[in-house]
C-alpha cells in the first residue's frame, strides 16, 4: 500500500473507503500469484472509530477481487486491539470480547468464509477473539508473533499459546511476522511436538530496515520460498506471507510448495496445560500438584505466598480449591504476580469456575474431584467451553 502511495501514518484500513480500486487491486495480485485465501483489509479496524463502515467496505473490496478466482475464500483479519488489557493496562476482558465479537458477528453476516486473529502477543486478547470469532459459527485460524527467542512480548512460547488455542477449538493455529522465515522454521519443532490441529506460517520477509521513514524488507522472493518449502515439507499446511511479501514472494512460495503432501503426522491428545509463560504434558498420577485450600480465603496476599512456595518446592500444577467470588479474584492475582505454574481449579461453584476459566492466560485444568452428578456436569460443561482439561482424582492414580 505504501508502494501505491500511501502516506506515513494514515491507516490502511481508510482506504477501504477512499481508495477502493487500489485495494482491489491488491487482492487481485495475490489472487493472481496462486493465493487460495485473501484477507480482508481489517487487521487495525478494531481501534478505527469508523469501524463499521471500513468493515463493510473492506467485505465489498474481497468479494471484488474474488470474482476472478471462484474457488478461493475471504478470511476476515482481526488484529489486536492496540490496547493492554487489565490489569497492566485499562481495557477489561469483557469489552475486549465483546468488540470482537460484534466484528466478527458483522463478518460473519457479510459472508466471511473463516475469521483470521493475528500477531497476537497477549494470551488473554487471543482467548477473547478466539471465543468472540467461535460465536460465529465460522473455522478460525490464530497466529501469534513471536521473537528470535521463540516467545512473545509477553513472554508465551508456542507450547503455551498451542495449548490454549487448541483446547479453544481453533481449526488451525501457528505464527506470523515479527521475523523472517528462517526463524520461524526453528521454532516449528515447538509446535509440531504439541499441535493437534493444521500449522500456519506467515512470516515477513525477513528482518525490516528503515529507509526514509518507511520499512524495507530484503528478502528476495526465491529466498523467501525455499524457507517456505522447508516448512511445507516439515508439515506446515497453511503458507502464506505478513510484511513486505509482495504478490512475488506469494507466487514463489506456490510454486516452491506445489506438489508437497504432508500429512497431519503430529495428531497429539489434547494434554498440555499452560500458564502465560510455561506449559506442561499432564501425565496422570505422575504430575505433582500444590494445593491451596480455602484457608487463604480472601488473604491474596497470603495466598500468593504458599503458591510461590509450592513452585519453589516442585509442584508443577497449583490446585486452587476456592468457592465464590474469592475464585477468580484469586486467579487474577497470581497471574497479575506472574506465577508461571498452570492453575488447576477445584470447586463447586460454576458460576465462579466460568468467571476464572474466563480471564486465564493459557489452559488450565477443572478438577471435578467430590462433586456431585449435577454439579459434575455443570463444570464438564463450562470446561468444554474454555478448554480447561479435566481432572478427577480416584484411587488408582
Amino acid at each position: 500500500m505504501q508502494s501505491r502511495g500511501l502516506p506515513a501514518g494514515e491507516s490502511p484500513v481508510d482506504w477501504n473507503i477512499t481508495r477502493p480500486e487500489r485495494v482491489i487491486e491488491i487482492h487481485r495480485e495475490y489472487l493472481d500469484a496462486g493465493a487460495d485465501i485473501i484477507s480482508t483489509n481489517t487487521f487495525t479496524a478494531y481501534e478505527s472509530a469508523n469501524r463499521e463502515k471500513i468493515i463493510d467496505a473492506a467485505f465489498k473490496n474481497a468479494r471484488a477481487a474474488a470474482v476472478s478466482k471462484p474457488n478461493s475464500l475471504i478470511a476476515f483479519d482481526m488484529g489486536p486491539t492496540g490496547r493492554l488489557l487489565s490489569p497492566m493496562g485499562d481495557l477489561s476482558f469483557e469489552e475486549c470480547y465483546n468488540g470482537y465479537k460484534e466484528m466478527a458477528s458483522q463478518a460473519s453476516a457479510l459472508g466471511a468464509d473463516l475469521v483470521i486473529i493475528e500477531t497476537m502477543t497477549d494470551l488473554l486478547e487471543m482467548k477473547a477473539a478466539i471465543l468472540a470469532a467461535k460465536s460465529t459459527g465460522l473455522p478460525v485460524v490464530c497466529s501469534m508473533t513471536f521473537n528470535e527467542n521463540g516467545r512473545t512480548v509477553m513472554g508465551t512460547d508456542p507450547y503455551c499459546f498451542t495449548s490454549m488455542a487448541q483446547a479453544l477449538g481453533v481449526s488451525a493455529l501457528g505464527a506470523n511476522c515479527g521475523v523472517g522465515p528462517d526463524a520461524l522454521l526453528k521454532i516449528l519443532p515447538m509446535f509440531l511436538e504439541c499441535a493437534a490441529v493444521p500449522l500456519v506460517a506467515q512470516p515477513n520477509a525477513g528482518m525490516p530496515e528503515t529507509v526514509d521513514g518507511k520499512a524495507r524488507y530484503k528478502l528476495l522472493p526465491g529466498e523467501f520460498a525455499d524457507t517456505m518449502r522447508k516448512m511445507a515439507k516439515k508439515g506446515v499446511k497453511l503458507i502464506g506471507g505478513c510484511c513486505g511479501t509482495t504478490p512475488a514472494h506469494i507466487k514463489a512460495a506456490v510454486q516452491a510448495c506445489a506438489g508437497i503432501k504432508n500429512k497431519l503426522n503430529h495428531g497429539q491428545k489434547f494434554e498440555w496445560l499452560s500458564s502465560a509463560s510455561r506449559a506442561i504434558r499432564f501425565k496422570n498420577g505422575k504430575t505433582e500438584f500444590g494445593y491451596i485450600g480455602t484457608d487463604y480465603f480472601g488473604d491474596f496476599d497470603a495466598l500468593a505466598n504458599e503458591a510461590f512456595d509450592l513452585e519453589d518446592d516442585g509442584a508443577e500444577v497449583i490446585n486452587l480449591i476456592i468457592d465464590g467470588a474469592s475464585l477468580p479474584k484469586a486467579v487474577g492475582y497470581l497471574q497479575e504476580l506472574s506465577l508461571k505454574m498452570p492453575l488447576s481449579v477445584q470447586t463447586s461453584d460454576p458460576e465462579a469456575a466460568e468467571a476464572a476459566f474466563r480471564i486465564y492466560r493459557g489452559r488450565p485444568m477443572m478438577n471435578i474431584t467430590g462433586l456431585d452428578p449435577e454439579t459434575s456436569r455443570q463444570m464438564k460443561t463450562i470446561a468444554e467451553r474454555y478448554g480447561a482439561l479435566i481432572y478427577e482424582y480416584n484411587n488408582r492414580h
